[in-house]
């Protein structure tokens, strides 16, 4: 009933929207969310208190958690890709790559996941360096890229683009990641 006491849970009050957020897994009150001014922050569940991990003069397109639930990678409408690991806090938010256009696509699974609007798909490690790139700027079918998810053993990536979905599987035996299909 609505007479009930009502009260406003966990809220952040920000100076400029909010892109994109999320939650990781080692990290039980506290998520960590991008802005458009450019500041990836984390936001205190139990004292409802926001600070900066760190911040770039880049809108932050797309953010996301590795596996381990310790860290975040974040992308940049400056075509940055940025991570930030809670175990090495001092060292702040870490460029590990720049990307050929805005990326919206980002995922950590086995590796860190970027596609955009240019066709280009590219899998980095946690220290940027390129692991496998593929080209779909050639097809015609293909459009921009704008989400991306991991399956739970991070071995599989899935990426939305337009009208279709993209699959990679990293080989087991090689190590490489490989396309599955459209």
């Amino acid at each position: 009933e609505w007479g009930d006491k009502k009260s406003i849970c966990n809220k952040f009050q920000q100076t400029s929207s909010i892109t994109c957020i999320t939650w990781p897994s080692k990290r039980l009150n506290e998520v960590v969310y991008g802005l458009a001014e450019g500041k990836v922050k984390v936001g205190q569940m139990k004292t409802y208190k926001p600070s900066t991990l760190y911040e770039t003069d880049s809108y932050v397109t797309a953010i996301c958690s590795n596996p381990a639930g310790n860290s975040v990678v974040s992308a940049h409408v400056d075509g940055s890709i940025y991570t930030f690991a809670f175990d090495s806090i001092e060292r702040g938010g870490n460029c590990i790559a720049k990307f050929s256009c805005v990326p919206f696509a980002l995922s950590w699974g086995l590796s860190i996941v970027v596609a955009g609007n240019d066709g280009q798909v590219r899998f980095y490690d946690e220290d940027g360096g390129e692991e496998h790139s593929f080209d779909n700027s050639k097809d015609p079918s293909c459009r921009e890229f704008t989400t991306a998810t991991t399956n739970p053993t991070g071995d599989t990536m899935v990426l939305g683009n337009f009208d279709s979905i993209y699959v990679y599987s990293r080989n087991k035996d090689t190590l490489m990641w490989e396309s599955k299909g459209t």
